[in-house]
């Protein structure tokens, strides 16, 4: 029920970088998902409102809608299920609840007509979640001198990064669990594996 179209890429876009959907204002998904770095931060741990610490790295939105699962631990099976939650986390960013979000989305003038034109209904909750869905859907980027090579094009990458190519999929074995072929370009098999690591019970 979330077909592309322009006006509902333009909603997500700008919900996307929405500061207002977070409790304090200083927030947004591209704060944690940031454009300049590969749709992430580059921190161990992500920052939220006030400063908080959550207990997770923000894996990129980038390629995100080529995945089977979304967060780290897989809770949710779309990116409209995963949309809305970092706005409601209490250290993400931290909204008390969807009404809320709401609220303040309304005190904006500029989004009613935007959702209107978007989804022909009014500011709401599960409209976000499509829109911010449907915006991250167009952030696919497989061009990358990886890609070429992948291709055929045995210039595009360093004799190092050839090297490293060789052991991934030989002796160091990376392949058993990222394989990267035309069915799994990312390097994931969209399964959970045990990896002898104790499993966070704290859900970012």
């Amino acid at each position: 029920d979330n077909a592309l179209t322009p006006a509902r890429v333009a909603l997500g876009r700008a919900l996307y970088f929405e500061t207002m959907l977070s409790k304090d204002g200083t927030v947004s998904c591209a704060t944690c998902h940031d454009v300049s770095r590969s749709f992430t931060d580059r921190r161990a741990v992500s920052e939220g409102v006030g400063g908080q610490n959550g207990k997770r790295n923000a894996p990129t939105t980038m390629n995100a809608a080529m995945l089977g699962h979304q967060f780290l631990d897989g809770r949710s099976k779309t990116l409209e299920a995963q949309a809305g939650q970092p706005i409601l986390n209490p250290v993400e960013m931290a909204m008390p609840d969807r009404d809320a979000a709401i609220a303040k989305l309304r005190t904006l003038p500029r989004y009613a007509p935007m959702f209107r034109e978007a989804y022909g209904r009014d500011v709401n909750y599960a409209d976000l979640e499509r829109a911010i869905a449907a915006f991250e859907r167009t952030l696919m980027f497989l061009d990358a001198p990886f890609d070429r090579f992948l291709a055929g094009d045995d210039t595009a990458i360093s004799a190092s990064a050839a090297r490293g190519w060789d052991l991934y999929n030989g002796k160091a074995r990376c392949v058993s669990c990222h394989p990267i072929n035309a069915t799994h370009p990312l390097g994931v098999d969209n399964r959970f594996h045990n990896n002898a690591f104790p499993v966070l019970r704290e859900f970012s």
